[in-house]
């Protein structure tokens, strides 16, 4: 990222008076790209992951600019987020079950 505190001052200026003006804008750039790739799929599965992804890209840019992670660190956790969602995560999930005997950990 080129300009990491531009993005900073985007985020904190989402929090003025007339800010939520910048997220609908921000929604409005990016809604085109993300109607492609859900296309095919069934509508209420992609409200869903538009969802998860959304909240995701929220969380990772509050931690950014709140100096909890790096600028770098946005995209690779945005890519985890995507991996883990489309994946097959039957082996993984197992292998949790068995350490934790068949419970999640508190």
């Amino acid at each position: 990222m080129e300009h990491p505190q531009l993005l900073a001052a985007w985020v904190r200026s989402q929090r003025e008076p007339g800010g939520y003006r910048l997220f609908e804008q921000a929604t409005a750039a990016i809604e085109p790209a993300s109607r492609v790739l859900f296309e095919r799929c069934e509508p209420l599965y992609a409200d869903d992951i538009a969802a998860v992804l959304t909240n995701a890209a929220h969380g990772l840019v509050w931690q950014f600019t709140n100096g909890v992670i790096g600028a770098a660190d946005i995209l690779p956790g945005l890519e985890r987020t995507v991996f883990r969602l489309t994946a097959d995560n039957e082996r993984p999930a197992r292998r949790t079950r068995r350490i934790h005997h068949g419970r999640l950990p508190a």
